[in-house]
């Protein structure tokens, strides 16, 4: 198991590569995270010392899909830190990321709290706390050069590469869509790029809200009013280019985007 010691050089690395705005081949020897539990453990560790409040979560690799492209043994959250979660439209500085990778999802809102408990929440439980669904488009980014080098323990310990949140109009009488049959088209500019559709994420986009508060709970964690959690992608990962015009249509749900300038 990865020491405390270890944790703290990882996190000052990371600390270190956000602050220049450059990435990392690897961790070194002396502080990579070895197993998906070490990466849970650094990423919990860089979300105490960073500067930006948490606003939510993002759950990764809820897709068989994206699970086999990662070599990931199940889901994973990353924190959704407060000056990146945005509101549609958005405009974005390209120069501010890496890569501009972009995965249509669905999201929700929190009308109240989940706090940690012995007991598992059960999917009715989570729903009840559900103030509001929202097409949404999860801006990805990462640390590293290549993230299929790195391993899945070291994108889960970069914060899951989370890169930023746009978030579409809120849906509050959202029980009335089937969010498993619920259709995402991406765009860009005017070219269709993708379709996917709810089911994508662990069956269900609730399943993956009930499973996302079911870890956070058993790690001593919960969610909170207010925030916002989106729950993967419906189309795979594709990448913008500076200039573009990024929209994710999700019918009755609305529209999403966001401009690179």
């Amino acid at each position: 198991m990865i020491t405390k010691a270890q944790i703290e050089e990882a996190v000052e690395l990371l600390i270190a590569a956000r602050g220049d705005h450059r990435r990392l081949d690897a961790f070194p020897p002396s502080c990579r995270p070895a197993t998906f539990e070490d990466g849970h453990a650094i990423q919990e560790a860089f979300v105490r010392v960073w500067s930006a409040p948490v606003a939510g979560y993002k759950i990764g690799c809820t897709s068989l899909e994206a699970q086999r492209m990662l070599g990931s043994p199940g889901p994973f959250p990353g924190r959704v830190f407060a000056p990146v979660l945005l509101k549609s439209p958005a405009k974005v500085a390209a120069k501010a990321f890496h890569r501009l990778g972009i995965e249509p999802e669905f999201a929700f809102t929190m009308a109240r709290d989940l706090p940690a408990r012995p007991a598992q929440y059960t999917r009715e439980e989570v729903a009840d706390a559900v103030a509001a669904v929202h097409g949404a488009i999860e801006l990805v980014d990462s640390r590293w050069t290549d993230w299929i080098k790195a391993g899945i323990a070291s994108v889960v310990a970069d914060n899951g590469a989370n890169g930023g949140l746009v978030l579409g109009p809120a849906v509050t009488d959202w029980r009335r869509f089937d969010l498993a049959k619920a259709r995402a088209t991406l765009r860009f500019d005017d070219r269709i790029i993708a379709e996917g559709t709810g089911a994508a994420v662990l069956g269900h986009p609730l399943d993956a809200l009930t499973w996302l508060a079911n870890h956070l709970s058993a790690r001593g964690y919960g969610l909170k009013a207010g925030e916002a959690v989106t729950t993967g992608t419906v189309a795979s990962i594709n990448f913008a280019e500076p200039g573009m015009r990024v929209t994710a249509d999700f019918g009755p749900l609305g529209t999403v985007e966001v401009s690179f300038t």
